[in-house]
């Protein structure tokens, strides 16, 4: 009586174990989505990831994505994913919810995105000693600088005397 949601992470978790493959980490842009469906996607999660784990032994958890991009052009970009961070914050208790990615195609300066990151910092400083910043910086040449100042925007967001929350940047293509 699974959901297509509920299958799809069974097969993966199957595909996986024979990989010897034991953890890996999916972003998902659905947990921020108006309406329902958010909930509706962290309530499957949470009814199949117990019997996922006990077939196959292998551990999905899940980083909150936060499209750099918006669908609709109508947006400010920024804006919304600063609406995106109350609902990522409220669901990031979840204990398959480990972090956050920042995704997209990109197309934009990673510095317009300061104050998220900046918020995702003290977020995990504060509130979630684990949590993982994820940016998908370096992927392209049209900002060949977004891993360094990736790297800087979560360095400056950083209090004095804070241990530096685990981050993840780049891809390796484009970089320092």
């Amino acid at each position: 009586n699974n959901t297509i949601l509920q299958d799809k992470l069974l097969w993966i978790a199957r595909e996986y174990k024979k990989q010897g493959i034991v953890y890996a980490e999916i972003a998902n842009t659905d947990f921020t989505k108006k309406g329902d469906r958010g909930v509706q996607v962290l309530e499957e999660i949470h009814q199949v990831m117990p019997n996922i784990e006990e077939e196959t032994g292998v551990s999905l958890r899940f980083l909150i994505a936060l499209r750099r991009v918006l669908l609709t052009s109508d947006a400010k970009i920024e804006n919304q994913i600063l609406e995106d961070l109350d609902v990522l914050k409220a669901i990031a208790k979840s204990p398959y919810i480990v972090g956050s990615d920042i995704i997209g195609e990109e197309i934009n300066d990673i510095r317009n995105f300061k104050q998220v990151l900046k918020e995702l910092v003290e977020f995990a400083i504060e509130q979630d000693d684990g949590f993982t910043i994820r940016v998908h910086a370096g992927e392209n040449d049209s900002f060949k600088e977004n891993v360094e100042r990736a790297i800087e925007c979560i360095k400056e967001a950083v209090p004095e005397g804070k241990k530096m929350p685990r981050c993840r940047i780049g891809h390796g293509l484009y970089g320092i």
